[in-house]
């Protein structure tokens, strides 16, 4: 437990954190849950989008604890979500007669599994309800109606909190396959759960909020890293999960070749989440919280197992050892600073507080696992365009990288969408290109930015930049005399990357350093840049 809360004892970062609280800051407001989208632009017919909050019980619980906590509160909520997950697998272990040995081991290699979703998720929720069914189901007793009528209440509150409820009525079934009681029994509990799931403000279409995004897994794919397979991603750990699958069918081999019952019921568990797991970076976690225990379960009943019981003290030491070094490893990720509280260098924050200087009315685009925050800060007097909610936004989503594919099709874009202004990250790639240098009479050949080309001075200015990022405004009759005009433009898409930001820095700091930054190849550049910088005094 201490381990778990250890590990989930970090910054938050999670690109939805400020949709989230603003989602349940509305709901506050309104006291109901909502049904039309709350933040974004409206749509064509000026109404919200249709809203199907399968977390809004969640949300309205996050933003309570933000009210009573702030940010630091969060931190605590998601820490103590994560210890009592847990408490509830160990728990469930224990009932199991698994060894103390292989129960830490279990809940360490869980919480290293499901490390990267402490991130304030409304998953969260979902994994401690998995766990207290996988304990419920460990007891191994027969189910009376009063467990049948309390856990449908379970069911019915999980299915308010996340749409992960459909986990709990796959796990329910599956290890149903393996109960001795009557098919009657059986089927009416499953299909008991399954009904009280169905007892939220929207009916049963949270099941269709489920089947939608596993019927668009590709897309989903195209534009969110979390949605990748694990074989695709780098580093060791996402692909370490899939010893969790092979290794428990591999014992599963083994009890069966010893001539032992193999639970058909275990076996579907083991291979449906197993390969559920491997099908995203998201879906790890899950998977994880229902087969560490299963796989913790299937070793303990090894004969090698069995001699790790029974070790005294020194195996003690061991785990408290363990323990302590896991949580001094996993709360220690270099995500940003303060300790408690909110990494905003995944935010924009500086550049949000610019767009409210600078351009104080109007709708707003920004990256969709950027715009959380712009939706959180000026709502309800400005909208964003999109944001991280994918199964609302998907068209809406897409029809943006169609027209990013090609700068002239983007400016239209955002003219259509009635877009004001507009945030950008650093670019990734940039274009050749040349700038005039009339001081000079030259031609100087840089490497430009390719928002020279998706955002052209004619339509746009450049109210903002900073480390963050960029902030474009449409150039309207009325734009103030301190913005750049399309000339200068140019000067301002150098070189977008860290040694143009070390050149802003010489500016103030003088030429003498030029060489201890390696810009000596940059002298014409540095020098209408900062002319430009003295021009307009822009700030950093």
């Amino acid at each position: 437990m201490c381990g778990a809360f250890l590990a989930a004892f970090y910054p938050l970062h999670n690109p939805d954190l400020f949709w989230h609280l603003a989602v349940g800051r509305r709901m506050a407001e309104l006291g109901r849950p909502l049904f039309e989208e709350p933040l974004a632009l409206a749509g064509a017919l000026g109404r919200g989008l249709p809203w199907i909050g399968f977390e809004w019980l969640s949300e309205l619980f996050y933003y309570a604890a933000w009210t009573a906590g702030g940010f630091v509160g969060l931190v605590i909520l998601k820490a103590a979500l994560a210890a009592a997950t847990a408490w509830a697998l160990d728990s469930g272990m224990r009932r199991a007669a698994v060894s103390p040995f292989l129960r830490v081991s279990a809940l360490l290699a869980w919480a290293a599994l499901c490390q990267t979703r402490f991130m304030l998720e409304p998953e969260l929720f979902t994994f401690l309800m998995l766990a207290l069914l996988w304990r419920r189901i460990e007891e191994g007793r027969r189910w009376s109606v009063r467990d049948i009528a309390s856990w449908a209440g379970l069911f019915a509150l999980w299915a308010n909190l996340h749409g992960g409820v459909v986990y709990g009525l796959g796990l329910l079934a599956l290890r149903a396959l393996d109960d001795p009681s009557p098919l009657r029994e059986r089927a009416g509990r499953v299909l008991a759960c399954a009904a009280a799931a169905a007892l939220t403000p929207y009916g049963p279409a949270v099941y269709g909020v489920a089947f939608h995004l596993l019927g668009d897994m590709a897309s989903l794919r195209a534009g969110n890293v979390e949605w990748m397979s694990p074989v695709l991603l780098p580093g060791v750990l996402p692909k370490a999960y899939f010893l969790l699958p092979l290794g428990g069918l591999a014992l599963l081999w083994r009890r069966q070749a010893r001539g032992e019952k193999v639970e058909i019921g275990r076996l579907l568990t083991l291979a449906a989440f197993g390969l559920w797991g491997g099908l995203s970076m998201r879906s790890i976690s899950v998977a994880a919280t229902v087969l560490v225990p299963l796989c913790a379960g299937l070793l303990d009943a090894e004969p090698a197992a069995k001699r790790l019981r029974g070790s005294g003290p020194a195996l003690a030491a061991l785990l408290v050892c363990a323990i302590g070094f896991s949580g001094a490893v996993f709360s220690a990720r270099p995500l940003g600073s303060p300790w408690f509280g909110v990494s905003w260098a995944f935010f924009p924050r500086e550049l949000s507080e610019a767009l409210a200087r600078e351009v104080p009315a109007g709708a707003i685009y920004a990256p969709f696992d950027w715009a959380s925050y712009p939706a959180w800060r000026f709502y309800p007097e400005r909208r964003v365009h999109a944001y991280g909610r994918l199964d609302v936004f998907h068209a809406r989503l897409t029809r943006a990288a169609a027209a990013r594919a090609e700068p002239s099709s983007w400016s239209a874009f955002l003219e259509s969408e009635g877009v004001e202004a507009a945030l950008e990250k650093p670019p990734s790639r940039r274009l050749p290109g040349v700038v005039h240098d009339p001081a000079r009479r030259r031609v100087l050949r840089v490497a430009r930015s390719p928002f020279a080309a998706y955002y052209p001075p004619e339509r746009w200015v450049l109210a903002h930049w900073n480390e963050e990022g960029f902030l474009f405004a449409r150039r309207r009759a009325g734009t103030r005399a301190g913005w750049l005009d399309p000339s200068d433009l140019d000067y301002l898409r150098l070189l977008v990357d860290q040694r143009w930001l070390d050149a802003r820095r010489l500016c103030r700091e003088g030429r003498e350093h030029r060489e201890r930054f390696g810009l000596s190849r940059y002298d014409a550049e540095l020098e209408s840049f900062c002319r430009v910088e003295a021009k307009f005094q822009l700030s950093k």
